[in-house]
C-alpha cells in the first residue's frame, strides 16, 4: 500500500481547511488601516542566508531540491480581484499593491540569484500564473482552477527536470471519494 492511500482518513483530521474565506472582513479591516508612510521593511539577507541553508542541508542528504517563486496577484488589472486583497497590511500599516508586488518580487528574485549561483532548479510559479480571479481568489490563494493549473504546470515542470514518480514507488491517490464535498469544480 503506498503513502497516499494511508495518508489521509476523515476521523484523522483534526483540522480542515474552510472551502468559503471571510476575506471580505479582512479587506474591510485591512483598508481602515493608516497607509503606511514608507516601504515594506524587508530582510533580504536573512532570507539569503535562509534559503543557502536550506540548500547546504538538502545537498548535505543528498535530498533532490527545487526551489519555487511565491506568486500574488497583486496589481492585477482584473476588476473581480481588484478588491479582494487583504493581505497588503503589516504591523497595522496598509501598503499599496505596487509596494507589495516590489516587495514580493524581491524576494522572488533573491531565490533566483541562489537557485543561479548554486545551479539548482526553479519552479518560477510567479512568472507563470496570471494574475487573474480565474486563478486567484484573493492575494496569493488559489482558487480550485489556479491549483489545477499549478500542480499541472510543477508535474510538467518535475517531468522535464527527470523526475519519476512511478519508479519511486509513489502512486497518485484521487482522494475525492473520501472528501466528496470537495469536488473537482468546486472555487476555493
Amino acid at each position: 500500500m503506498g503513502w497516499g492511500e494511508t495518508l489521509l482518513k476523515r476521523e484523522d483530521v483534526m483540522e480542515g481547511v474552510p472551502l468559503e474565506s471571510d476575506f471580505e472582513r479582512k479587506v474591510a479591516v485591512c483598508n481602515a488601516m493608516p497607509l503606511a508612510d514608507g516601504e515594506p521593511r524587508l530582510d533580504l539577507e536573512s532570507y539569503k542566508k535562509n534559503l543557502i541553508t536550506i540548500v547546504g542541508m538538502a545537498r548535505a542528504h543528498r535530498v533532490q531540491l527545487i526551489l519555487m517563486t511565491q506568486p500574488d496577484s497583486w496589481e492585477t488589472t482584473d476588476g473581480k480581484l481588484k478588491n479582494k486583497h487583504w493581505t497588503l497590511c503589516l504591523s497595522g500599516k496598509r501598503y499599496t499593491q505596487t509596494q507589495m508586488s516590489k516587495a514580493s518580487g524581491q524576494y522572488n528574485e533573491m531565490m533566483r540569484q541562489i537557485a543561479r549561483e548554486f545551479r539548482m532548479p526553479i519552479f518560477d510559479l510567479a512568472l507563470i500564473l496570471p494574475k487573474s480571479s480565474e486563478f486567484y481568489y484573493d492575494d496569493s490563494h488559489f482558487t480550485a482552477h489556479g491549483t489545477r493549473k499549478m500542480s499541472q504546470d510543477l508535474a510538467a515542470f518535475l517531468f522535464q527536470q527527470g523526475w519519476s514518480f512511478a519508479s519511486d514507488g509513489y502512486k497518485l491517490t484521487d482522494f475525492s471519494a473520501q472528501f466528496p464535498e470537495v469536488s473537482r469544480n468546486s472555487e476555493i
